[in-house]
């Protein structure tokens, strides 16, 4: 509806494009910025195209001026069924819009196939549905819940909103009259979706606790969250993706870990479930990095995927070790070490504090480097003291090797959490990702 000849921008949006495109190699953001202008010419061009054809069959076509239920019905279904072929709803209303224009098309039969593209749309996402995550399917059927319940409320209301959106044309345009069918649908386009909001705003509450409801399954939370196949076309998403897929079951292994160590974590076999299901996100993980790596990556991007491989290791060892941890009291003779000692594996088994911006961007793995080695030295520490009491006869042999095995397999866990995080919050940085608290 705006006097603006886009069809003359097509060609120029196009060359500029692809020229920046060329130039952009190895630049993302130019490069994308390339891709966006050509896309934009060429819908451009090809609503010239769709426009020139409509003109010229309406010619030779009877315009549909009928109201009956009988068109209403036939131009949703028009709107439904152009949408499933070209699958933009976009392209789909750029028709309906020009064979209104082209006068082919009444008003009233045009928004019907306006509300159809509206509806056949959910399709879209249906088709980007399969294979995805729960959260993604949930998003899916609150966009069909949307679409679906705005576009009946348009219907019953068809005439009375293509009347009024007659009337802001008139507004808006007040030297055509009757005013132009392509603004007048534009508008009535717009109407609908604040219809839309209108209608879902006081249900927005009970429609998200019912989708919580939905696609829920006994899989003991064995299911990656944030890993979406759909996320491949864009490597920078897909990288976000798995930073925070893999801090979130990082998050759940240090959780297992800390519960273990003091002794309230869940009987073995529960703890054994929550092991299997880290392991199984862990293979998920690796199969996405393994098809995210087998297309061309920025070369940033591919400088993380063995960072990512080796966080996720770091966190199945951690689950695993975590499984294994029964609580035992160290000999009470080094009370004084074994609490410091337990205190810094603590420590090593949390997400780093928040560290001021301008503590520098190195601030965050350099308190991991820290923590580390401070672990070692307490490690060291400790196993020393029990050396020389068992030496001096306060402890016995068998007690030794139980303590021994008992403070190593906690350093190994404080170990693996570190890691983990060392390996993980360059990207997690990166993608402007917080850490996660597993508390």
């Amino acid at each position: 509806g705006v006097k603006l000849d886009v069809v003359a921008l097509a060609l120029p949006m196009i060359g500029a494009g692809m020229a920046l495109e060329l130039l952009g190699r190895g630049r993302v953001r130019l490069a994308g910025l390339g891709a966006a202008l050509s896309g934009f010419g060429l819908f451009f061009l090809g609503i010239g195209i769709l426009a020139a054809g409509f003109a010229e069959v309406a010619d030779r076509m009877p315009m549909v001026e009928s109201e009956g239920p009988l068109t209403i019905v036939l131009a949703l279904g028009l709107g439904i069924l152009l949408t499933l072929v070209t699958q933009s709803s976009s392209a789909a209303v750029v028709i309906a819009l020009t064979a209104a224009a082209s006068g082919g098309l009444a008003l009233v039969p045009a928004a019907a196939v306006v509300i159809g593209t509206n509806i056949g749309t959910t399709s879209t996402a249906g088709f980007a549905a399969i294979g995805a995550t729960t959260k993604a399917k949930r998003v899916v059927l609150a966009h069909v819940a949307f679409n679906a319940l705005t576009g009946a409320a348009a219907i019953v209301l068809l005439k009375p909103l293509t009347m009024l959106a007659v009337t802001i044309a008139g507004v808006l345009d007040p030297g055509n009259d009757p005013a132009p069918p392509a603004l007048v649908l534009a508008l009535f386009h717009t109407q609908f979706n604040l219809l839309g909001l209108a209608l879902m705003w006081p249900l927005a509450g009970r429609l998200v606790r019912w989708l919580e409801a939905r696609f829920v399954s006994a899989d003991h939370g064995a299911r990656p969250q944030y890993l979406d196949s759909n996320l491949l076309a864009v490597p920078s998403l897909a990288q976000r993706g798995l930073v925070l897929e893999i801090a979130g079951v990082s998050a759940r292994a240090i959780a297992l870990a800390r519960a273990m160590l003091a002794g309230t974590g869940p009987p073995r076999a529960e703890a054994m479930a929550e092991h299997e299901a880290i392991m199984t996100i862990g293979g998920e993980v690796r199969s996405f990095i393994a098809r995210l790596g087998s297309g061309d990556l920025p070369s940033g991007l591919a400088a993380s995927m063995g960072d990512l491989l080796r966080a996720i290791q770091h966190v199945e060892d951690l689950a695993g070790l975590a499984t294994q941890m029964v609580p035992a009291r160290l000999p009470t003779s080094l009370d004084d070490e074994a609490e410091a000692f337990v205190t810094i594996v603590e420590a090593g088994l949390n997400p780093l504090p928040d560290i001021p911006a301008q503590a520098g961007a190195d601030a965050p793995l350099l308190a991991v480097v820290a923590r580390l080695g401070a672990l070692e030295n307490s490690y060291q520490a400790i196993k020393a003291r029990l050396l020389a009491e068992t030496v001096a006869g306060r402890i016995i042999p068998a007690a030794l090797d139980a303590a021994l095995e008992q403070v190593q397999l906690m350093r190994r866990m404080a170990e693996a959490s570190l890691k983990a995080q060392r390996r993980l919050l360059p990207w997690a940085a990166a993608a402007g990702e917080a850490r996660a608290d597993p508390a």
